[in-house]
């Protein structure tokens, strides 16, 4: 049977998340002070913030996390100082490794 999203069902089970989202013992209280960064994965975390006073400088941006693991995955050879190797052969800029030119 197909349902009705404006049925007194539908309302009461958004009353019980409402009442689950607003349980003090689910937040995570994070203060933050000038400089800091904060990253979300919207799809998974819920966010907010509580009133502050000052300035404030906000950017968001969106990304894909295959590219971010991919990206992540790509520079551990140069984090753990070891040349990263493919099939016998070193790849990468330069060659690997954390030293600068």
């Amino acid at each position: 049977p197909t349902t009705n999203a404006l049925s007194p069902a539908f309302y009461a089970s958004l009353r019980k998340f409402e009442a689950l989202v607003e349980e003090p013992a689910r937040h995570l209280d994070t203060p933050m002070k000038s400089g800091d960064l904060i990253l979300f994965d919207n799809g998974r975390v819920m966010h907010s913030r509580t009133a502050f006073t000052g300035a404030r400088w906000m950017e968001g941006t969106y990304m894909d996390w295959s590219a971010a693991r991919a990206t992540w995955r790509s520079l551990q050879h140069r984090i753990a100082d070891k040349p990263l190797a493919y099939c016998g052969n070193v790849v990468g800029l330069g060659g690997g490794g954390a030293s600068s030119a």
